[in-house]
């Protein structure tokens, strides 16, 4: 990794960077040498022999090669680079990195791809060219990186290599780059099968409207796994527009807490799992749920804001606390 931030080019606040020339890098691949060596023995015979003809051919084929050369190095030159960070996900899951490649010269790119590893593949035989993508003259596209964090936390995308081999595949040109992309890594939710969580509602609070009962009718949505079949909208299943539940409002507001000392004994990683087990439950029943950790804790509420809040406060969770 020292290897690659030592030559990469940092992006700046904005997520943004533009290749210069001293920091994009060229050497000939496995059919770039190849090539050069035939050349050679074919200009070393020419000149022992007499052989205008093989002189020409030597001459020609060297001269393709420079040019060659030349435009894989400019088919990076002033490219602007933009990395954002990527939506939420689960420990285990692929996150979503989104890089936008932009041209700047108005001249076409070909064959551009991005990896997040920081090793070049110098001398490959042949060039991994999954995800390749044409950049048109004075236009933008979006190449997606996806990697796959295996821990909670706060994971940094941290270096990109954007190469290509392009005209010939005879160089390989790349350039780094220094991300500061990051998203949220929750924590892998425990397997129901495996743990039965249980929910447990706090004392009633009188007034309000909990949004979730059996008395008045307050709307349509989806049909969700677990949802009651009593709540079907049977009528509008019959006219083919999918299961559909029937919401009721209460007459009573209900408060659910998930508490860390609830959740029985284990690991950190454990009990933090059996926790965004629970906060996903309650965030599909609709409930007004609040978080306890040893940490601190988050106030009674619902919506998808506050389920993302929650699991946030359980990837972040320190690793010195029980």
């Amino acid at each position: 990794m020292s290897f690659s931030i030592r030559w990469a080019m940092p992006v700046d606040s904005k997520g943004q960077v533009r290749l210069i020339n001293r920091k994009i890098y060229i050497l000939p691949t496995q059919s770039g040498i190849i090539y050069g060596i035939t050349c050679a023995v074919m200009l070393l015979g020419s000149l022992n022999y007499s052989s205008n003809i093989g002189l020409a051919f030597a001459s020609l084929f060297g001269g393709v090669a420079l040019i060659s050369m030349v435009h894989t190095w400019q088919n990076l030159l002033d490219l602007r680079i933009e990395v954002n960070d990527a939506a939420p996900v689960f420990a285990g899951q692929a996150a979503t990195f989104k890089v936008r490649l932009s041209e700047l010269r108005s001249i076409t790119r070909a064959a551009l791809a991005v990896t997040i590893e920081d090793t070049p593949k110098l001398f490959a035989a042949n060039t991994n060219f999954s995800g390749v993508v044409d950049l048109p003259a004075s236009s933008d596209t979006i190449v997606e990186v996806m990697p796959t964090p295996t821990t909670r936390g706060r994971y940094h995308l941290g270096t990109l290599r954007i190469y290509s081999t392009f005209p010939l595949g005879l160089f390989y040109a790349w350039a780094y780059i220094e991300t500061i992309a990051t998203t949220i890594v929750y924590p892998n939710p425990t397997d129901s099968q495996r743990w039965q969580p249980s929910i447990h509602f706090a004392p009633a609070l009188q007034g309000g409207n909990r949004g979730v009962g059996v008395e008045d009718f307050v709307g349509l949505r989806p049909y969700r796994i677990g949802d009651s079949l009593k709540q079907l909208d049977w009528k509008a299943l019959a006219r083919g527009r999918g299961p559909i539940t029937r919401q009721f409002g209460g007459d009573r507001q209900e408060e659910v807490w998930l508490d860390w000392q609830a959740v029985g004994d284990g690991s950190t990683e454990e009990r933090l799992s059996k926790l965004c087990r629970l906060v996903l439950d309650a965030a599909s029943m609709d409930l007004s749920y609040g978080l306890r950790l040893p940490n601190g804790s988050l106030a009674p509420a619902s919506g998808d804001a506050h389920k993302h809040q929650c699991l946030e406060q359980l990837a972040l969770f320190p690793k010195d606390i029980e």
